[in-house]
């Protein structure tokens, strides 16, 4: 059995435990029950810490930049508690975020020690989950349209809408899936397994899944060409648009007039142009420091609903970079555009192949297009996504680390 420079035995258990944990069922969960990937996270992150206290609590593995502007944002978070509509509620996910940071970070560690034959076996498990994940939403889809109802969840009309979660957590392991097939010398089945979620994607109602896709491909596509430079042109390109959004929205583009006279749209996108605007609108009114974390929830708009049951703002914005500016003002957007460009700049430098660096532009953007659609930036699950899936690729396109944890004694 190996050791460590500090003496500390590291065993295959529980660092690979982890990881194997939270590959082979992140792809089931995420399709049928997308809620249950925090305590898989939660699960994943004991057996993580475990793994690095037993490792000799190595930091090594960390990037300095984007772990300090995760603790920034969400001091800021606490801090904003101080203005915030409802402070309680403020200060409560300020330290959620945190603790699920802590968890989320164990989970990447898992991934990140892993050497050849450990990271074999994880990446087996990763494979037969996302296939198990795959065939469930297969099922679903075809459940539906003989029935017209839904394996699983409630609908109000369309059942396909009960699996537009799964449809993006399946979009997004597309592509460690894809550096895991390709590394093992697997293209064509690479090939094969890209086109049928694509054609799975396309048949069911989440257009999120379809554009995190196609936008994951143009971010591949970026690093691939333009290299390291490319990567970095990325990262600042998704980093101003993270400040900018609200005047993008605003000045630009004119969502609201666009949303009246475009009938022709989806009811849903629809709702979201106008939900946009109402946020902008919203962001004017404190756009220094904001309404405080979690402040979406609270904002007056009584007098704006849609319909006597259709709020024009559910919870939040749909819209990370407007929510993030809409609750923590200016100074909030910027360090997450500080985040985003830390990001990418890791994965600039952390490539070993362009193939790799692509791999993970492509993940990193992808999750972004999601966020700039659907779902509340501080989420519980769509966080713990982003550790799952950021551990995933990670494993899948690095080399083995210099102290790898073996799959045997």
């Amino acid at each position: 059995m190996k050791r460590d420079p500090l003496g500390m035995q590291i065993r295959w258990w529980p660092t690979a435990g982890a990881a194997a944990i939270v590959a082979l069922l992140a792809g089931p969960l995420g399709v049928v029950a997308p809620m249950s990937l925090t305590p898989l996270v939660l699960i994943g992150g004991v057996l993580g810490f475990r793994a690095w206290w037993e490792a000799g609590k190595p930091v090594d593995w960390l990037s300095a930049p984007v772990v300090g502007a995760l603790a920034v944002l969400v001091a800021w978070g606490l801090i904003s508690a101080l203005w915030a509509v409802r402070p309680g509620g403020a200060a409560w996910l300020a330290f959620r975020l945190a603790g699920l940071g802590a968890f989320g970070l164990a989970v990447f560690f898992a991934f990140a020690r892993l050497d050849g034959d450990a990271r074999d076996a994880v990446e087996k498990v990763s494979l037969a989950g996302f296939g198990g994940g795959v065939a469930l939403l297969a099922a679903g889809l075809v459940y539906a349209k003989i029935t017209g109802d839904s394996l699983w969840g409630e609908f109000d009309q369309d059942p396909l809408t009960t699996m537009n979660n799964g449809a993006v957590v399946t979009s997004l392991l597309l592509w460690p899936v894809t550096a895991m097939l390709v590394r093992r010398g697997l293209r064509p089945a690479a090939v094969a397994v890209v086109a049928a979620v694509l054609g799975l994607l396309w048949f069911l109602a989440s257009g999120a899944a379809l554009l995190a896709a196609a936008a994951g491909g143009a971010a591949f596509l970026a690093a691939r060409l333009g290299g390291k430079g490319g990567v970095l042109a990325l990262g600042v390109l998704l980093a101003l648009s993270t400040v900018a959004a609200p005047h993008v929205i605003d000045g630009a583009t004119h969502f609201r007039q666009a949303a009246d006279r475009a009938p022709s749209l989806p009811t849903s996108a629809q709702h979201r142009l106008k939900m946009w605007a109402f946020a902008v609108e919203r962001i004017a009114d404190k756009p220094i420091l904001g309404w405080g974390l979690d402040g979406s929830r609270s904002i007056p708009q009584e007098k704006r609903r849609l319909a006597y049951n259709v709020e024009i703002m559910p919870l939040h914005p749909h819209n990370a970079a407007l929510q993030v500016r809409l609750e923590l003002g200016l100074p909030g957007a910027l360090i997450a555009a500080a985040l985003v460009f830390f990001v990418f700049r890791l994965i600039a430098g952390a490539g070993p192949t362009p193939f790799a660096g692509g791999i993970l532009a492509a993940q990193a953007t992808a999750y972004m297009i999601v966020g700039a659609l659907s779902y509340g930036v501080w989420q519980n699950w769509w966080i713990s996504a982003a550790w799952i899936m950021a551990g995933l690729t990670w494993m899948s396109v690095r080399p083995a680390p210099e102290n790898p944890v073996k799959s045997r004694g």
